[in-house]
């Protein structure tokens, strides 16, 4: 029997383990965390009547019970599948910390001869010891959060003439980053932040382990998912110039609606040093009118895909070619010749900085495998995104495909964001990694597969003129 304890102990550790993984993946949110949970209680609350139900194996034979106990937390694990742990300093005191809780409340019920009801309710147990480590930990987390973001901004107080760019928006902002970075390399020395890192703790570390005196720009990417999300920032930042990429479903599951988005988004404004600049996507009709500046594709002309797969625009009077591009990054090759011009770049710096402008991998990344040409825009959730890219395709190769698994945090509006995309799948080609709403009503040509690798394969073996692959798969969000 002791035995038989020992290994239910043993998974409630791994079932905090899963816990823990979750809320790092949730950027160390509590609330995010029971967002997730409530997203799976009609899967947890059948979970938990079927070890209500076995209770009564107790009163029958208690080996009994303990063997279904088992079975059951087992069984929960795999269904769950957790995610890999991060052996950061943060996670370990977590980790430790929910576990010391956890053995407490072993403790608690041991005492008092009621072990089987910790078993027969471990999982609330070892959720509400998660819950606890993160409010037991906050004081010291912020005490060690406080303390780096000292040192960074005494960092950046040394450097008055460092240049400042912030990037926010429900997508794009990797992309524009990235964009920035190799335009402004040409001529400065510049840090960005890597991937896509954009809260206060990211930024604060990359500056603190990277920013030196002989840095001219910094280009950071600011990610929010509330209203007041900036608000953290201003401890930090203060910009020169700021942009919004573009307002869309995203984060729906905390914002609610894309009137809270724009709201939290405009905020990146208060950030801005006297003199500073926003500039906004004017493209969109939410975000038109809404700053002084702006950045658009209607700047650019005679725009061609060249034979090459390279990009050629035309730009007040004057002819540029980029390998980078997609659907909805075109106004950010305005956007960086903006920023050019403000900072005294000659035409020919402006065309080498275009030229110099890299792929961002897994952002509308093409490449080519026999005669297929594949279009790698797995980091893409965006709905908005989406569509553009769908638009895109239909005007390149006659048979077209995608290879889709799911967009995510579309909240309540999860229905309506997939009924508008059933209509620009016409002439598409689906192939399905995992069941959705979008499946169950499409009327478009589809498979079903088990992998991005297994959809890959069977493009190859129908000889599709072009395949977009769409959506990560491998991670856990709201959705």
């Amino acid at each position: 029997m002791e035995i038989l304890s020992g290994i239910l102990y043993g998974l409630s550790i791994f079932l905090s383990y899963y816990l823990v993984s979750i809320e790092v993946h949730q950027y160390y949110s509590c609330k995010r965390l029971i967002k997730i949970m409530l997203e799976r209680k009609r899967n947890i609350t059948i979970f938990l009547l079927i070890k209500i139900a076995m209770f009564s194996l107790f009163y029958i034979n208690e080996l009994l019970f303990f063997i279904s106990e088992v079975l059951a937390d087992f069984i929960l694990l795999i269904f769950l599948r957790p995610l890999k742990y991060k052996k950061t300093r943060r996670n370990i005191i977590l980790f430790t910390t929910s576990l010391i809780v956890n053995i407490l409340f072993l403790f608690a019920f041991d005492y008092f001869n009621v072990i089987h009801i910790y078993y027969l309710f471990s999982v609330i147990f070892v959720f509400l010891s998660d819950i606890l480590s993160i409010f037991i930990t906050l004081p010291l987390e912020q005490i060690i959060r406080i303390h780096y973001i000292n040192k960074a901004k005494n960092k950046l107080k040394k450097l008055p003439s460092l240049i400042i760019i912030g990037i926010t928006g429900s997508f794009g902002k990797t992309t524009l980053k990235s964009y920035l970075y190799d335009f402004l390399s040409v001529k400065y020395l510049v840090l960005s932040s890597k991937e896509n890192i954009n809260t206060l703790m990211g930024v604060t570390k990359m500056i603190n382990d990277n920013l030196t005196p002989n840095h001219q720009i910094l280009v950071v990417e600011l990610g929010i998912d509330e209203v007041n999300g900036f608000d953290k920032f201003k401890r930090l930042l203060s910009l020169d110039y700021a942009f919004i990429t573009g307002i869309g479903p995203m984060h729906l599951a905390t914002f609610k609606n894309e009137e809270n988005i724009l709201k939290a988004k405009l905020k990146i404004k208060n950030l801005l040093k006297e003199g500073g600049k926003l500039f906004v996507n004017a493209d969109q009709e939410i975000l038109k009118d809404k700053a002084k500046y702006s950045f658009s594709k209607e700047k650019l002309s005679n725009i061609k895909i060249l034979s090459n797969l390279s990009l050629q625009f035309d730009y007040e009077g004057d002819r540029y070619i980029s390998e980078a591009f997609s659907p909805f990054s075109l106004p950010y090759f305005d956007a960086v010749l903006l920023i050019g011009k403000y900072l005294s770049y000659t035409k020919i710096e402006l065309k080498r900085g275009i030229e110099n402008i890299q792929k961002v991998k897994r952002r509308f990344f093409l490449y080519r495998i026999k005669d297929t040409i594949f279009i790698d825009d797995t980091y893409n959730n965006s709905s908005l995104g989406l569509l553009k890219s769908l638009q895109f395709i239909k005007l390149l190769g006659r048979r077209r495909a995608i290879i889709f698994t799911r967009l995510i945090e579309l909240g309540k509006d999860k229905e309506k964001i997939y009924d508008s995309l059933l209509s620009s799948l016409n002439d598409i080609f689906v192939i399905f990694v995992e069941k959705s709403y979008l499946s169950d009503r499409i009327a478009s040509p589809h498979i079903f597969v088990s992998s991005i690798q297994e959809g890959i394969d069977y493009a190859l073996k129908e000889e599709f003129d072009m395949v977009m692959i769409t959506s990560k798969g491998d991670d856990i969000y709201l959705h």
